[in-house]
């Protein structure tokens, strides 16, 4: 062998041996475990001892060895502390899942160190990390990677942990801030991280780089009718996510809501709804829209009422009109209905009430019947009367009366 063809070899063992190392160090990932707060719950520092305890923790990631904290950060006191106390270890990523686990202790002067309980069952807080599907699961409970969650127990001697576990994995990033990782909307969602997807986002319409929002909405049946959403009303509500002025990374415009209703469309019917700025929001049967049953549950329909709406029929209502007025304004008309007045159940966030919804309009021919309103009444805002050919309207349990004048109307403010 030459010498041209032995540098050519040397070279070539030299790359070959490059991209060893660098495929070894692709194979691993930092992952922290970090405390953000610590409540204390409960203490029982015994005798000769003071409360609040004096607080350390300890950390064992991957199974490499439990790192005793208490050196670096004994000791943090206080009731309500944010101590930012931070474990690494480099985890090879082959190791899905993986274990983290998590103690907190108290340093007492007069006797041993006693074991803070932080979790539902023992008392340290033992987790599954699955960096496939950017979750963990431990003591009950479960939570998203790079995202803050929290623990606590119970007992003599208890506290609460907040805690962010940083996995370093692109995928488990939420680029469009929808509450999404971008893993679930590329891929679907694994909730037991069996490898079988759960949820299957991208089947859906979800998109990483625009703001997504899921909807399941099921409706009440009887007998003789339905409470199934009007397709139309549907289709607008799509719409006007799509349309709404939120900017997208990448660049589009809106929210792409995807309501599932289930087959009343159609079954395996899905249509989507195309905003003004690249957004696409849908809607139909994505296997849920469940039917239940109307009988056991309270109906409150648009008058506030149980059951269906009551209607207004003109058998129900006697009119009676009369000429116009001298002053020119038009005519004048009373109607008098029969039964109360439809309302509106509302809340004030202290107390429920209910109010009629009728409303007034200058009489004249062709002017509408009252009462008017409707769900459309249901919209905030204020009305605010001023000087003008006025009217004025007096309502009581079963009269409506609506009149014009010449004379000044109160300036009124009303939320509704």
């Amino acid at each position: 062998m030459n010498q041209r063809a032995i540098t050519g070899f040397g070279l070539a063992l030299l790359c070959a041996a490059g991209l060893r190392v660098a495929e070894l160090k692709a194979a691993s990932v930092n992952v922290t475990f970090t405390f953000t707060r610590v409540v204390e719950l409960q203490c029982d520092e015994g005798i000769g001892e003071s409360c609040p305890n004096d607080y350390y923790p300890k950390v064992d990631i991957d199974a490499q060895g439990l790192d005793d904290g208490k050196s670096r950060f004994c000791c943090a006191h206080g009731t309500d502390f944010q101590p930012d106390w931070v474990f690494t270890r480099v985890v090879d990523t082959s190791h899905s899942p993986f274990s983290i686990h998590v103690e907190l202790w108290d340093q007492d002067d007069l006797s041993g160190d006693d074991q803070i309980d932080i979790a539902n069952g023992p008392n340290s807080l033992d987790i599954v990390v699955n960096p496939k599907n950017c979750t963990w699961t431990g003591g009950g409970l479960s939570g998203v990677l790079n995202t803050q969650s929290s623990s606590q127990g119970s007992g003599s001697d208890s506290a609460k942990i907040y805690f962010v576990i940083d996995v370093p994995n692109v995928s488990c990033q939420d680029s469009d801030g929808d509450g999404l990782l971008d893993v679930w909307e590329t891929n679907g969602f694994d909730a037991d991280g069996d490898g079988i997807i759960d949820v299957n986002l991208p089947a859906m319409g979800s998109n990483p780089l625009r703001a997504d929002l899921f909807l399941e909405l099921d409706h009440l049946v009887a007998f003789t009718h339905t409470h199934a959403p009007l397709q139309g009303a549907i289709q607008q509500v799509v719409q006007a996510f799509a349309n709404a002025p939120l900017g997208n990374p990448d660049g589009t415009t809106g929210i792409q809501l995807h309501v599932d209703v289930g087959p009343i469309y159609g079954v395996g019917v899905v249509t989507q709804v195309a905003g003004a700025r690249g957004a696409i929001g849908t809607f139909g049967d994505y296997g849920g829209g469940n039917k239940i049953a109307e009988a056991g549950n309270a109906i409150v329909d648009w008058d506030g009422r149980r059951g269906a709406p009551r209607p207004i029929s003109s058998a129900s209502r006697t009119s009676t009109r009369t000429g116009a007025r001298s002053s020119g304004t038009g005519s004048s008309s009373t109607r008098r209905i029969s039964g109360p007045p439809p309302t509106i159940a509302r809340r004030d966030g202290r107390k429920a009430f209910r109010e009629p919804i009728f409303s007034c309009r200058s009489a004249g021919r062709g002017a509408p019947e009252v009462p008017a309103g409707g769900p459309t009444s249901m919209a905030s805002r204020s009305a605010i009367r001023t000087s003008r050919p006025a009217r004025s309207c007096t309502s009581s349990v079963t009269r409506l009366a609506c009149s014009t004048g010449a004379e000044t109307a109160p300036t009124t403010n009303r939320t509704i």
